[in-house]
């Protein structure tokens, strides 16, 4: 079997009982990918009584056939499971490497069931797999945790995918965050495993799934990086993804009307207050790459504010949600927000969103200061934060 280990792991967190389920070819080859693997592993589980923060509830992280291969940007991995949010299938994914280093533990992904006492989180490296104690990581951000873990494990090659308080706290679109600021952002997978009292998964290994006709793959790789690097001036949108990362995209939506400004009630707004050049002359500390990517659309910047140096991103849909939707025209609090979004866990996307309802409602005299204890006013940044 090609690019598949061929089994996954399942971990029962009730009854601390861990288990392999092998994976059919016929499976493998019908449901191609993380997320089409993890429809047909999840369906039969599905019911519309099936409580998404309940214990039956089963929650995947899952690879595809590419990962751990040599063929650029094949880093991402999905998790999957009836989302708290929407009530119906859940589906969010992940850049970074976390999706490799799960693959590199000899398994294609791992299905938790159950629900644990207390807290724990995962090591799982090299076809062993430990429940261990994370009390002293509850209630913590991601950040944090992921530095306590790291000097934990004693590990250089682990990765980490964790919770902050927004997932322990079951916000319904809690986030899971992993490697620096790589966030499997939508649906409020991240309640689901704060409800199993999951804090984290951490993975190592050097098990890397076999490739049919490696030499002929590599010849296709070549051939494939030769259009990004000969041909990039004639490639706008990757030419601007590499020069400004996603944040660039804000210029771009600006021109096809797709900037979500006002609570999605405008489609104009001076980006270029906030848009990837802004970020690049004031903030931009270097660029960064999830696995195998040759263009590195992510940014670390310098944040001097809050007694943070460097944070991760923004990435274009945390840029959109928590400036234009709310009117906010100040980068420095997009950052900063964005952070604190990272850190707690909780979707950019949403979080930016739920303000600008709020700012909609104050607007209208929904909400007043009586009864929020503070202005909720268009543009506020202070407010955001």
């Amino acid at each position: 079997m090609y690019g598949y280990h061929g089994k996954i792991l399942q971990v029962d967190l009730s009854t601390r009982q861990t288990k392999d389920i092998e994976l059919k070819e016929e499976d493998l080859r019908k449901f191609i990918g993380g997320a089409g693997l993890s429809a047909k592993l999840l369906y039969p589980t599905m019911s519309k009584n099936l409580d998404p923060l309940g214990p039956e509830n089963p929650l995947i992280f899952i690879t595809g056939p590419f990962t751990g291969t040599a063929i650029p940007s094949t880093g991402r991995h999905t998790i999957c499971a009836k989302s708290p949010l929407t009530g119906v299938w859940g589906e969010s994914s992940a850049g970074g490497f976390f999706g490799v280093s799960l693959k590199s533990t000899g398994y294609d992904g791992v299905m938790v069931v159950g629900r644990s006492d207390k807290p724990v989180y995962l090591l799982i490296h090299d076809g062993i797999v430990e429940i261990k104690d994370a009390s002293h990581l509850w209630g913590k951000g991601f950040y944090q945790t992921k530095d306590i873990l790291t000097k934990e494990v004693g590990e250089k090659r682990a990765r980490i995918s964790a919770i902050g308080q927004g997932g322990e706290n079951l916000i319904k679109y809690a986030a899971i965050m992993n490697d620096d600021g790589r966030a499997a952002g939508r649906c409020g997978l991240g309640a689901v495993m704060g409800a199993k009292k999951l804090k984290a998964i951490v993975t190592y290994g050097d098990r890397r799934p076999k490739v049919a006709y490696s030499d002929k793959l590599k010849e296709n790789i070549k051939a494939a990086l030769v259009v990004p690097i000969t041909e990039l001036s004639a490639l706008s949108t990757l030419e601007m993804f590499k020069e400004f990362g996603s944040i660039g995209y804000l210029d771009m939506a600006m021109y096809i009307s797709d900037v979500p400004a006002k609570y999605f009630s405008k489609s104009v707004f001076p980006v270029e207050e906030i848009d990837g050049k802004a970020l690049k002359q004031n903030y931009y500390v270097k660029s960064v790459a999830c696995y195998g990517c040759p263009i590195g659309c992510g940014r670390l910047t310098q944040y001097g504010q809050h007694g943070i140096d460097k944070v991760d991103g923004p990435e274009y849909e945390s840029a959109a949600a928590l400036g234009p939707c709310c009117m906010n025209l100040d980068l420095d609090s997009i950052i900063y927000a964005s952070h604190l979004c990272n850190d707690y866990g909780i979707d950019t996307i949403s979080t930016g969103v739920s303000i600008a309802f709020a700012m909609y409602l104050y607007e209208k005299g929904v909400l007043t200061k009586d009864k929020t204890g503070m202005e909720i006013k268009w543009g506020d940044s202070k407010a955001i934060v």
